[in-house]
């Protein structure tokens, strides 16, 4: 029996909950808005814009790819490629729905739930420290994003105590799975394993590996903000416009705010008004950045969930 994966109402309902958002920030911000800055902007500072997003999203997904065969899953590359991509869609819905896609998608060709779990937790893992590490030119100077650090080093250390300590963790997820609170049995047996493959992901060589690869994404990302602020001739460090982006990240993501809308935007504008840029330009400059990620993020997802369908489909899957 085939099974529905993905329900498209989903889709088109949080396309239209962002674009109503930003629709109110930009009426609400009337006053910071300016529509005659585009201007500033031409077809070929789109093209650049577009094509550092893809790059961005196609090292994402070879790092993908060398995480989940370093777990023993060697599929095909082409079709993980939309797989992958299909879960941006939901870039902005609460919880974890993308991640959730992607375990959907990867069991209908036979990969096991806690290999896709724990690929998610690798990646996850070493975005925040490259995050982290891209950010620290800005911690020193804004005292309150050295609690969003706080809280980032503190989810590190717990991942690479329970990774590297499996005694430990097996003793923890035994407990629970002994005493069955809430008839949580298989889910401390599902945490267990996905652990021990996180534990194999952290050797030095794909450590360096995941590292670099993490770096090229995010440095194309946040490459992106300095781009736009040499068009509007922000004179700033560029190394500190580097760290903007992936500062506001963090704070989009400490919220807890789906996909940071709202928060990641204000900080981006506190950050760059810190600098002396007018609210006018940095309030533009915010939304233009996020159109560029967050709206192209879930326009791009929705095309590969399509076409994933597609594929399972053809696939009779």
């Amino acid at each position: 029996m085939k099974k529905k994966l993905t329900n498209k109402k989903s889709f088109i309902y949080a396309f239209i909950f962002i674009s109503l958002f930003y629709i109110s920030v930009i009426l609400v911000l009337e006053q910071q808005f300016r529509l005659e800055l585009l201007k500033k902007i031409n077809y070929q500072n789109i093209v650049v814009v577009v094509l550092l997003f893809l790059v961005s999203i196609f090292v994402r997904y070879f790092r993908w790819h060398l995480i989940m065969k370093n777990n023993g899953e060697d599929h095909c590359f082409f079709r993980g490629l939309f797989f992958y991509v299909s879960g941006f869609a939901f870039t902005a819905s609460p919880g974890k729905i993308g991640e959730l896609s992607r375990v959907i998608h990867y069991r209908a060709i036979g990969v096991s739930s806690d290999v896709v779990i724990s690929s998610f937790i690798i990646e996850r893992f070493f975005d925040l420290i490259v995050v982290l590490v891209l950010a620290s030119v800005l911690l020193v100077n804004f005292s309150s994003l050295k609690l969003v650090a706080v809280v980032i080093i503190f989810m590190i250390t717990v991942v690479v105590l329970l990774a590297n300590n499996l005694t430990l963790t097996k003793s923890i997820c035994r407990f629970f799975v002994n005493k069955n609170y809430f008839n949580t049995r298989r889910l401390f047996l599902l945490v267990y394993k996905v652990f021990c493959n996180v534990n194999y992901g952290l050797e030095t060589k794909s450590f360096l590996v995941y590292m670099l690869l993490g770096t090229m994404a995010w440095c194309s990302t946040s490459f992106i903000l300095v781009y736009l602020s040499y068009i509007f001739d922000i004179q700033v460090n560029g190394l500190d416009l580097m760290a903007v982006y992936p500062a506001a990240m963090l704070s989009g993501a400490v919220s807890f705010i789906p996909g940071g809308v709202g928060a990641t935007e204000a900080v981006i504008v506190i950050i760059l008004n810190h600098w002396g840029v007018s609210l006018t330009v940095a309030t533009t400059i915010a939304l233009i950045v996020r159109f560029s990620t967050l709206w192209l993020a879930m326009f791009v997802g929705i095309i590969c969930t399509i076409i994933s369908s597609l594929f399972l489909k053809q696939d009779n899957i």
